[in-house]
């Protein structure tokens, strides 16, 4: 995925959330993880999208079934926050360089209280409080 400047970083998150958040507990997505309905929505808008790894001829379903580790894990995978907040040297994140900790050091996209991985529609809902208060409506 390419980096994008920070108002189009905001722009193309707060859209891609509030579609996962739409879509979460719909009957077609509903045993959808996360990094695939991320990777729907950037395929489906004409962005670059990091394939999954997973073993050859199995399904990402059954993948994710058996507990199997995938790239998402880094997540950095598909994620606009993250590509906009770039890497050290050591390809380690710089999470103080994320768009949503700009804006509130404390946003971390794995709290608990609305973790990506877990809770999408709370951290849609997280994402849009912050992106309120980066403009100035909150």
């Amino acid at each position: 995925m390419k980096k994008y400047n920070l108002n189009s970083t905001w722009k193309y998150c707060v859209e891609m959330w509030d579609w996962i958040a739409k879509v979460w507990e719909t009957p077609r997505y509903k045993h959808f993880p996360v990094w695939k309905l991320k990777e729907i929505w950037l395929k489906k808008h004409g962005f670059e999208a990091a394939t999954q790894l997973q073993p050859p001829n199995v399904s990402w379903l059954m993948y994710i079934a058996q507990g199997l580790p995938t790239v998402d894990e880094s997540r950095a995978e598909n994620c606009f926050f993250c590509v906009y907040a770039g890497t050290d040297d050591d390809g380690c994140l710089n999470c103080w360089n994320c768009p949503g900790v700009l804006v509130d050091p404390d946003f971390d996209c794995y709290k608990l209280k609305y973790s990506f991985k877990d809770k999408p529609v709370e951290f849609a809902a997280e994402i849009n409080r912050l992106n309120k208060i980066r403009k100035g409506e909150e």
